[in-house]
């Protein structure tokens, strides 16, 4: 579905403006029947996706995200802290955390690790061997 489809590719997208170029090459490697003018008036409809003033690209809009995004997001929380406590120190390295949860929608580095630091869940770390990310609680 185009909802399946606009998660897998939040991670490419969040945190710019998205061309309408980028939006046909993905939607190319989808193989639908729909037209990409189709997708976007979808995701527009829905409130996922905002025109920006030169109406070739798009910005997308959190508010919005409820059933698409949140579950995947959950998700991706649980993991991160269950893997955090399978450690003997409840921490672990920053890369780590991201080869452990690649396959995730949500971008652990710019998106999930800095709303669990804010949310107090964990804190990261800095140490001479690199960034590490351990559970408060």
């Amino acid at each position: 579905t185009i909802r399946e489809w606009f998660v897998r590719n939040l991670n490419v997208w969040t945190g710019r403006l998205i061309a309408r170029s980028a939006i046909e090459v993905a939607w190319k490697k989808f193989e639908s029947l729909q037209t990409v003018d189709n997708v976007i008036r979808y995701l527009q409809d829905r409130g996922l996706l905002l025109s920006a003033f030169d109406h070739e690209s798009f910005q997308i809009w959190l508010p919005s995200w409820g059933s698409t995004v949140l579950p995947a997001f959950y998700k991706t929380k649980t993991d991160a802290l269950a893997f955090l406590k399978q450690s003997k120190y409840r921490e672990r390295s920053v890369p780590s955390l991201i080869r452990r949860l690649n396959k995730s929608p949500i971008p652990v580095l710019n998106v999930l690790i800095p709303w669990l630091v804010a949310q107090g869940h964990v804190q990261r770390v800095e140490r001479p061997s690199g960034s590490f990310i351990k559970l408060v609680n």
